[in-house]
């Protein structure tokens, strides 16, 4: 049981070339700075570190600290130090970054839909801080505007470079800080975005859509009636890095989700103003039982009142294809084989996790599509072996008491060779008990690109179970997770991910309206097609439901800021109502019912 997550080890030992164009492909590790003459540019690896004294410092080369949340550091490291880490006595454990994908959502032109609205709200947020986690911030919308200005307190873009007179915020080095009156400033030119130095968003982008839901004032065209329930509250926006991190769609990773939730909740406390942030991304890295250091960090700055996380539950069926979790029961000498199917033109690393009981042994042999085996690799044992003809390399782990949660963890990483795919059909994982006492796995596979192509390879035929679909970052203990129902038909949606959590606790809390929510449309004068030239255009997935709850608990936070995350909880789902002819016993796809705002809000004690 060492001290490094074993597909750092993986990562480091690659020679640096290799490791050069798996980086391109990852969303943990990133070139360095440019290359001396005649050498290979180096890597880093985004990290989170756990120590024993945080207070010690950590001087170790090629580790470079980015931020502090408790006993937890996020960090850049180099491969050569790695060894030195696991050599500190003051290092408890190093985990790579999960990468982080937008919870895919879809758009539609459809106009039967209803909108939703506020309802009959006494409250709107004011007071309250909205953050938004998330990509793609049109802050001229006129939704995100009222006569002061801006309702964007601060806009710190991980993805920008600073120019003249701009900076990152202060305790961090990447991106750069849009504060109000910079912002005001802007707005008062004819090309704010210019003004700023800034890339403006695309039509249609996906934050804005999310940012209007929870906090929109429909002040963009007011007889169009759209407005978020929260919507005389603040905005603090933040756009995850993804530009020195990933070249393939990914959404960053969860050292830039921690730290960008850290930054909104000190903002907040600057302000002294209770906050409540909305995440639509996810990942399937971990064993979804709130155990890895990227959910204990986020748990971590939930302890205070007045503070909430809202995550969408994700979208995990939107498409047929996708088909990312399997699970089964194996009995000591049994053999079961998980089908695993990977795409055409898939140039990127797959990955597929397995977690069991630490009670249990089990083994895998990995079969590649044209019938080559992988060897098996011993419990307590790791390996790599470069198979078929495309120079692909696997990396077999076959951990044992895991550090997370003491579980066993076998992990599968395929590396594409260098210009060419996968091995494209469909790969065999046998999985072997040698004892059971348990008997029961769970298995993921990591999120790929899924658009503009996808590229995201699945479970095909039994092997697929939908159950415990959710992200692993959903499964923290103290965040409000949402699943997504169609207002209209009050019907779940055929999208939407499912509970429970690994180690079976309840997720979602409540499911919310998420198909076809009607919200602002980014630059909507820019949009290729003459239909999408709307100031508010329709998206459906969780990552509408999601803001519609942040939306709920921002106004819960104004009538009583001194709130606890779980008084939060408890009171979204003692009012939550029951689907038509279901009960009120509680579903791992609905959660305790839908969210009411009404009701919740009623049932909120105003603080004395």
């Amino acid at each position: 049981m060492g001290k490094i997550d074993p597909s750092l080890t993986f990562y480091g030992r690659l020679q640096p070339r290799k490791r050069l164009s798996v980086a391109s492909n990852v969303q943990f590790m990133a070139a360095m700075s440019e290359p001396k003459a005649n050498e290979i540019s180096e890597t880093q690896m985004q990290v989170f570190i756990q120590v024993r004294n945080p207070e010690q410092e950590l001087r170790i080369p090629g580790v470079y600290v980015r931020s502090r949340i408790g006993n937890i550091f996020t960090a850049r490291v180099t491969p050569g130090s790695l060894s030195p880490l696991e050599a500190d006595p003051n290092i408890v454990y190093v985990e790579r970054g999960a990468p982080l994908e937008m919870e895919q959502t879809s758009q539609s032109s459809e106009m039967s839909k209803i909108e939703i609205p506020s309802g009959p709200l006494e409250e709107t947020g004011q007071g309250v801080i909205v953050g938004i986690v998330d990509g793609g911030c049109d802050f001229t919308h006129g939704d995100f505007r009222d006569e002061s200005g801006s309702r964007i307190l601060y806009f710190w873009d991980q993805t920008a470079d600073p120019g003249p007179q701009q900076d990152a915020p202060d305790g961090y080095n990447i991106g750069v800080e849009y504060t109000k009156p910079q912002l005001d400033q802007a707005l008062s030119q004819s090309d704010p975005f210019a003004a700023l130095g800034m890339d403006p968003p695309e039509p249609g982008a996906h934050g804005t859509h999310v940012m209007g839901i929870a906090a929109g004032n429909g002040r963009e065209d007011p007889s169009a009636g759209v407005q978020g329930l929260a919507h005389k509250a603040d905005i603090i926006f933040v756009q995850p890095n993804t530009s020195d991190t990933s070249d393939v769609g990914g959404f960053g990773d969860s050292i830039n989700l921690a730290e960008a939730i850290k930054y909104i909740f000190d903002k907040a406390s600057a302000l002294n103003c209770p906050a409540v942030i909305n995440v639509s991304l996810g990942t399937n890295h971990g064993p979804h039982d709130g155990t890895t250091l990227a959910e204990r960090t986020i748990d971590s700055m939930l302890g205070e009142p007045g503070r909430a996380v809202v995550l969408a539950l994700g979208n995990e069926h939107q498409e047929r294809f996708i088909r990312t979790h399997a699970e089964g029961r194996l009995s000591t000498g049994e053999t079961t084989t998980l089908y695993w199917r990977v795409l055409p033109t898939d140039s990127t690393p797959n990955e597929v996790e397995i977690w069991y009981s630490s009670r249990d042994i089990f083994v895998l042999e990995v079969v590649l599509p044209n019938g080559e085996t992988v060897p098996i690799v011993e419990p307590g044992q790791e390996a790599s072996f470069n198979v078929g003809d495309a120079g692909t390399e696997v990396f077999v782990s076959n951990e044992l008491n895991h550090h997370y949660n003491g579980d066993n963890h076998i992990d599968v990483i395929v590396l594409p060779g260098s210009q060419t795919p996968i091995e494209t059909g469909v790969w065999q994982l046998r999985l072997t008990s040698r004892l059971s006492r348990e008997g029961t796995f769970d298995a993921w596979i990591e999120r790929d690109m899924r658009r503009p192509i996808n590229l995201q390879s699945s479970f095909i035929g039994g092997s697929y179970v939908r159950r415990k679909t959710l992200g692993s970052i959903q499964s923290t203990y103290h965040s409000i997770t949402v699943s997504n129902y169609d207002a209209m038909t009050i019907t779940l949606s055929d999208s939407t991910s499912v509970g429970p959590t690994r180690d079976g606790r309840r997720a979602p809390v409540v499911a919310a309206p998420g198909v076809d929510i009607l919200s602002a449309n980014s630059r909507y004068h820019a949009a290729e097609d003459p239909e999408d030239r709307t100031p508010y255009i329709r998206m459906s997935g969780t990552s509408m439901s999601s803001p519609y709850v942040a939306g709920i608990v921002a106004c819960m936070l104004q009538k009583n800021p001194e709130l606890t995350v779980g008084q939060i909880k408890g009171l979204i789902a003692a009012n939550a109502q029951a689907a038509p002819g279901m009960s009120y016993e509680y579903r791992d796809d609905w959660g305790y019912g839908r969210a009411d705002p009404v009701e919740t809000l009623a049932a909120t004690s105003a603080v004395s």
